[in-house]
């Protein structure tokens, strides 16, 4: 019994140590490779989008969703189930102007300062959706560390997905922006960044 078990730890032992080898291999082959991405931009993360094995929370249903089936907020996750079907996470907020924006941020305790507008983002209830196999994705800051734009680009979806698990400083600040996104029948068919000035 003492055999078996001593051989039993001997081959954990020789399993740890080769994933850890896998990972750091990996990393190297990640840093060594930047590959120009579709819009001309170099792609920190070349390698496929990071893929989440966890299962999407229920999606919610959607009382509080405009007409129109707009709504707005900050996207805190966005991968891949079952390595195939794309879902996101957004914590929702809301974008006010005029009078209502300076009344909602002097209750919550804050000044606009010069803006003409002010996000309230009270609840952090996160809210988990399925993106639509045909969504479109508009970034308005793609352009911004590489030519100085602020213009709307159509992006894939894998340039999407790694602008939320990139560690690079300009995805970075891509996923800090709140997004609209559009939804038809509880799936995202359109998302689109916010620029904030």
């Amino acid at each position: 019994m003492k055999k078996l078990t001593l051989l039993l730890i001997s081959i954990l032992a020789i399993i740890l140590i080769l994933s850890g080898c896998q990972k750091e291999t990996k990393t190297a082959k990640t840093e060594a490779k930047k590959t120009k991405s579709s819009q001309g931009k170099v792609n920190e993360q070349a390698e496929k989008p990071k893929i989440i094995k966890k299962a999407p929370k229920k999606e919610e249903k959607i009382g509080d969703t405009d007409s129109d089936g707009k709504k707005f907020g900050y996207i805190k996750a966005v991968y891949l189930f079952n390595k195939k079907t794309p879902y996101l996470e957004i914590d929702y907020a809301r974008m006010l102007y005029g009078e209502e924006a300076q009344k909602t941020a002097a209750q919550e305790g804050h000044e606009m300062y010069d803006m003409d507008f002010y996000i309230s983002n009270v609840n952090p209830k996160m809210r988990t959706f399925e993106i639509s196999s045909d969504a479109k994705f508009i970034m308005q800051t793609w352009k911004m560390a590489s030519e100085g734009k602020v213009e709307d680009t159509e992006i894939d979806f894998n340039d999407f997905m790694n602008v939320f698990n990139s560690d690079s400083k300009n995805a970075k600040k891509m996923a800090a922006s709140p997004y609209w996104i559009v939804l038809e029948s509880n799936k995202v068919v359109k998302i689109t960044e916010q620029y904030l000035p």
